[in-house]
């Protein structure tokens, strides 16, 4: 009921990082996604705002984009959840066609 705090293993940070550098080294286009949620149930993700922030400080627009749904109209409207984090089938084919558009934009753009 207060929440959970995601802990963010030094290591695993380092060896994301490493294999960042290593896709960006060899011009291999990355692109994160952070999927929508519910609206309501981000509060109880302590350091929600922690996580996106190393995805957006990642994300360089050269090789590696960041597509952020943490606001995005589905999260607004249960409607679209199975339950607060999955997206039931209407959320899921609506999020899998955006998120398909926006990376085809960005590899129509190299």
């Amino acid at each position: 009921p207060n929440g959970v705090v995601n802990k963010l293993s030094d290591t695993v940070i380092s060896k994301f990082k490493i294999y960042l550098n290593w896709c960006v080294k060899n011009n291999i286009i990355m692109v994160l996604v952070s999927p929508p949620s519910y609206k309501e149930s981000q509060a109880y993700i302590k350091n929600y705002d922690q996580i996106l922030n190393l995805y957006k400080e990642y994300a360089n627009n050269k090789t590696i984009y960041f597509i952020d749904y943490s606001n995005s109209y589905l999260c607004y409207d249960k409607k679209y959840f199975y339950n607060s984090q999955h997206l039931n089938k209407t959320g899921a084919e609506l999020f899998s066609n955006d998120v398909s558009l926006k990376i085809k934009e960005i590899l129509n753009s190299k």
